[in-house]
């Protein structure tokens, strides 16, 4: 289940990015981080966990092969492209302190 979570938070700020670049072509960076509201274990007040940050400069998501997208894992292709988590063995995420908008 950690597993398929991974991948679907990786895939939809791997989409995010793509979408943004597409619709803004004069964007050169795009930031994007990705959150998941759960319960602090020591308060059991909901928080916002911050899972993934990443920032993607146009140039180098140019060079991802779009024309085998098939092939592309998200996961490890905006882990390539820099981006911050903290993954443990079996694919849980834990919080990370995201990326600034500047």
């Amino acid at each position: 289940m950690q597993k398929l979570y991974l991948g679907h938070v990786h895939g939809v700020i791997f989409r995010l990015v793509g979408e943004a670049f597409a619709a803004l072509p004069t964007v050169d960076t795009v930031t994007a981080s990705g959150y998941s509201q759960r319960p602090d274990p020591k308060t059991g007040t909901v928080v916002d966990d911050y899972l993934l940050s990443v920032r993607v400069a146009r140039e180098h998501w140019r060079g991802l092969n779009f024309g085998n997208l098939a092939a592309v894992d998200p996961v490890e292709s905006l882990g390539a492209l820099g981006a911050l988590r903290n993954m443990q063995r079996g694919g849980k995420l834990l919080a990370i302190q995201p990326l600034g908008t500047c």
